[in-house]
């Protein structure tokens, strides 16, 4: 029996020495010693920073000239283009405060782009519409991109989650399955 802390200290560590080292764990395979199987463990990879998502809020005249490569918003198919193009700018060092985003937009342009965020049950609100663009976004920040014929959303790294044509004025809602296009699980291979 141990007298003081340090005594106590120094018979945890030979204890400790003697479970990790020494004797066999009956919960592993083969009986191997925990130290055993740590040292089997496979390294993990150090963690990548995530890709940064494109801020169309930004105006264009305060980014850098790197964006005249990119083909006008309003024949943009997939978003990705903006993405890759607008992957390595660094923000500006002098930012203002940027308006909160929320899932609606009351009275857009004829063209553009702006984020919104997916309500809890997975519909944004454009322009008086509500349209779905599935629970399985719910909550998350997204990219709605339109111009005279189409509204795509998509993911904050491009991914087209669905696209609408116009629906006729006075529509309230439209399904995911109204969409011209929506993102689809590719089918399990046999």
């Amino acid at each position: 029996m141990a007298a003081t802390c340090a005594e106590l200290q120094v018979q945890v560590d030979e204890f400790d020495q003697l479970y990790n080292t020494q004797r066999g764990h009956q919960s592993l395979a083969g009986r191997i010693t925990p130290q055993q199987a740590w040292d089997a463990t496979p390294v993990a990879a150090p963690p990548r920073p995530a890709p940064q998502p494109i801020d169309p809020d930004i105006p264009a005249a305060t980014q850098p000239e790197q964006l005249a490569e990119v083909p006008a918003q309003e024949g943009i198919t997939d978003l990705s283009v903006l993405w890759e193009a607008t992957a390595t700018i660094t923000p500006p060092q002098t930012r203002t405060a940027q308006p909160k985003i929320t899932g609606s937009i009351h009275n857009p342009a004829a063209t553009g782009t702006r984020q919104l965020r997916v309500y809890a049950n997975g519909v944004v609100n454009f322009a008086g519409t509500l349209f779905s663009v599935t629970r399985a976004m719910a909550s998350r920040i997204i990219i709605a991109d339109w111009n005279h014929d189409r509204i795509i959303f998509a993911t904050t790294v491009g991914e087209i989650i669905a696209e609408y044509a116009w629906p006729p004025a006075g529509t309230k809602y439209q399904g995911i399955s109204t969409a011209r296009y929506r993102f689809q699980n590719q089918p399990k291979q046999p």
